[in-house]
């Protein structure tokens, strides 16, 4: 998946503007705030993927996205940074082994 190998460095970085500041608690940092939850819209802006596609994702049967809707009349639903770190992890490829099944 296209989604998968180009975001999961983006989703996991350390930097300004987002990122994961530590991969195992993820702890994304936006505006200098700590957050440890990041909305569907949000995550496609950070993934460059569009919104539908992450509701795909999150609708599989196997290993989906872990989107969850927190309140009643939730507009979008959210992913807990922690839990997209492990999923990003079990559904993507490293650079190198990746290239190493095409080379």
């Amino acid at each position: 998946m296209r989604f998968l190998t180009h975001a999961s460095s983006r989703l996991l970085r350390t930097g300004k503007g987002g990122g994961c500041a530590q991969p195992d608690g993820c702890q994304v940092k936006r505006k200098g705030v700590h957050v440890f939850w990041t909305t569907v819209p949000e995550l496609a802006r950070e993934g460059h993927i569009s919104v539908d596609r992450l509701y795909e994702l999150a609708r599989r049967e196997e290993d989906p996205l872990p989107l969850r809707f927190v309140g009643e009349g939730a507009r979008y639903g959210q992913v807990l940074c922690s839990e997209m770190a492990e999923w990003v992890k079990r559904n993507s490829v490293l650079y190198r082994d990746r290239n190493a099944k095409n080379g």
